[in-house]
């Protein structure tokens, strides 16, 4: 009688998992929803292009959807990024080169923090496409579970305080710099005679109206859409150097989709990146017309006054080549003939 109860039962057991697969395939269970994770605010530069990715994706292809996830509400800073993507708890993001390099050990990612280095970000995305960029790529692969989509950026670094002017370096001298946690974004302000602040990007705004800090460098758009300038009075656009990110996506999950939902995210991926790259030129100009309307005094630099700024710290990459892979550097300076 056991042996008949226990066969009754698998009997049972089959019929019922038959029953939730047809069920499952009826329902379209072979849908897959791809979490992206940004720190920025709704509506910011880096969340517009992670919005097309979303409508891209989803027009390619119905079973992919896509939850954007802003504000910080899954990590509180890059590093944090990281590891979402790397483990999976968030599935497409894109992080600063130099949070990469922090996490792998790849040091050609530093070059992207040398202080005008790249006339523009034409001649770095440039760079970035060509058979250099390709090979950061594959190190990148080598040495996590991620694969790389490509590149795109945030904009180009201004320099915004609530003191003073700052139209030269000794402008800075004393101020209580933020900046990114970067051995080259730190060097750079301390060159320029301030005190760098490694804050955490969600304390900015906080630390500006409490004068924890003084001043923060990083991208003009970042500044415009998370509202960072609401607290600074002056701005100096300096661009002397710009934010490139990876965009990537967690190994695993890609390779457990559909050749139909892969082909779907590489189409989604080349179209974020052009729309992308193009947006942070765009948004610039934006967000220093609009800083301007809020009461921002803007100072950008002349030739004569970026000539003084990239004389006061061209030791930065001189002094920190041992994290600067040098056989790569010399590369890039080759590919922009200096």
């Amino acid at each position: 009688m056991k042996k008949i109860y226990y066969f009754v039962f698998l009997a049972m057991v089959v019929f019922v998992l038959a029953a939730c697969g047809d069920s499952d395939e009826a329902s379209g269970s072979g849908g897959v929803t791809l979490k992206m994770s940004t720190l920025s605010a709704d509506g910011a530069l880096i969340h517009e292009g992670y919005e097309k990715f979303k409508e891209v994706i989803e027009e390619e292809n119905e079973d992919v959807k896509v939850e954007l996830y802003a504000n910080g509400q899954l990590a509180s800073s890059d590093d944090q990024q990281l590891e979402l993507v790397m483990n999976g708890t968030a599935h497409v993001l894109s992080v600063p080169t130099s949070t990469v390099s922090t996490a792998t050990g790849i040091n050609a990612l530093n070059l992207f923090d040398v202080p005008f280095l790249f006339p523009s970000l034409e001649e770095m995305y440039a760079v970035l496409d060509s058979e250099i960029g390709d090979n950061l790529a594959k190190q990148i692969e080598e040495k996590t579970n991620v694969k790389v989509l490509g590149f795109i950026d945030l904009g180009t670094f201004s320099i915004g305080n609530t003191s003073k002017p700052i139209k030269k370096p000794e402008d800075l001298e004393g101020l209580k710099i933020r900046s990114m946690n970067a051995k080259l974004h730190i060097n750079t302000v301390e060159a320029l005679g301030a005190t760098p602040s490694p804050l955490a990007y969600g304390e900015v705004y906080t630390g500006l109206e409490q004068g924890t800090i003084d001043g923060l460098q990083t991208t003009t758009s970042l500044i415009y859409g998370d509202r960072l300038y609401e607290p600074l009075n002056y701005l100096t656009v300096t661009r002397h150097v710009a934010l490139p990110h990876v965009l990537m996506v967690n190994k695993g999950f890609y390779e457990g989709l559909t050749d139909e939902q892969k082909a779907a995210v590489d189409k989604a991926a080349e179209e974020h990146i052009k729309f992308a790259r193009q947006l942070s030129i765009d948004d610039e100009k934006v967000a220093i017309d609009t800083m301007k309307e809020a009461g921002v005094e803007v100072h950008e630099l002349s030739d004569e006054e970026i000539a003084m700024f990239s004389e006061q710290t061209k030791a930065v990459a001189e002094n920190n080549m041992d994290i600067l892979d040098e056989e790569v550097y010399q590369q890039v300076l080759e590919f922009l003939n200096k």
